[in-house]
């Protein structure tokens, strides 16, 4: 077998992962990791710091559930992995995890989506799958078929690294869950990632939308059809560097997006400067209306006061002629 000795793993298990060594499920996963000479290790309370990520090759977060990353976590993995170290994260079925992995994966291109694969030929839940869409890449050497026991999907960006390694097949469809109306949505999209890698300065990345195929189901476990093999090929391209013509491509990518975002940022900016024209002019438009308006209203207010001036006018020429004719009475 195949050896990557001495490669430093380390499995989280401070965020309620899944995938736990401990647990007899992931015997055969622990016996492989330790076959092919890895040495493993654990956290199981600390948060992910750069201290707890020294002198370690590969981090594992096996699927978290209800448990989040905060920023700090998120920056040590960042960091860690573009020194040129790995980090290999499992995901499952959308709303089992409630979690944010993706405020860590959107960093590499990769997003796990709110969804469940089925496939039309299991007979009993739909969502036992065999994946056989598998693309050539240094993981999926020898590698014609795998078993997942339920799984997810993944959005990848391409622009940032990231590349689809299996995909769903022909005889699958997609379920998105429905959050408002707690219900799942079916979509016929096939072809859909849901194992993804990529490539961030030195570093890898792998996500896997299934922690069933790291268990001892013998129908969809880690002995079923070439998931091993699978599984083998990851470790061993962890164990490998990153040549030199990757991380140049990937800083080419990054270099090609901050053009994109300056680009997008410069439209934004001639909007805005657009925008403050029109306002500007509106402004202009408004006061001219308000000088109007404050023209007309002096005039209706001017009017009462002409009235009333002139009612004294008269009011007077009354009572100077009322008191004429009093004394003419008189007389």
């Amino acid at each position: 077998m195949p050896k990557a000795k001495n490669l430093r793993i380390l499995f989280d298990y401070a965020h309620g992962e899944m995938l736990n060594l401990e647990d007899s499920e992931y015997k055969s996963f622990r016996e492989l990791l330790k076959s092919m000479e890895c040495v493993i290790s654990s956290n199981d309370t600390d948060r992910i710091s750069p201290e707890l990520l020294q002198n370690i090759d590969v981090l594992v977060l096996g699927c978290p559930v209800e448990s989040y990353l905060i920023s700090s976590e998120i920056s040590a993995i960042i960091d860690f992995v573009s020194a040129g170290n790995s980090l290999l994260v499992v995901s499952e079925v959308g709303v089992l995890q409630k979690t944010n992995l993706n405020d860590l994966m959107k960093h590499f291109g990769l997003y796990f989506e709110n969804t469940t694969v089925r496939s039309q030929k299991s007979t009993e839940t739909n969502s036992i799958i065999m994946i056989t869409d598998i693309i050539e890449h240094s993981i999926t050497k020898n590698v014609k078929k795998i078993m997942f026991g339920g799984c997810s999907t993944i959005r990848t960006v391409k622009a940032k690294g990231s590349m689809d390694v299996c995909l769903s097949g022909e005889d699958t469809w997609i379920e998105v869950y429905d959050e408002i109306h707690n219900t799942w949505i079916k979509n016929s999209e096939i072809h859909v990632p849901v194992v993804s890698v990529s490539i961030y300065g030195l570093g890898r990345i792998a996500a896997i939308t299934d922690v069933d195929m790291f268990g001892s189901n013998p129908l969809f476990g880690l002995d079923s059809l070439d998931n091993k093999q699978l599984i083998q090929n990851l470790i061993l391209w962890f164990h490998t560097p990153v040549r030199s013509g990757a991380t140049i491509e990937w800083l080419l990518s990054q270099f090609s997006q901050m053009r994109e975002d300056m680009l997008e940022i410069g439209d934004k900016f001639d909007n805005m400067v657009t925008t403050a024209r029109i306002l500007e002019n509106r402004i202009s438009q408004l006061e001219e209306q308000q000088d109007i308006f404050q023209l007309e209203l002096n005039k209706i207010t001017q009017k009462p006061k002409e009235s009333s001036t002139s009612s004294s006018k008269e009011d007077v020429l009354e009572s100077s002629i009322h008191k004429k004719t009093e004394k003419t009475m008189e007389k």
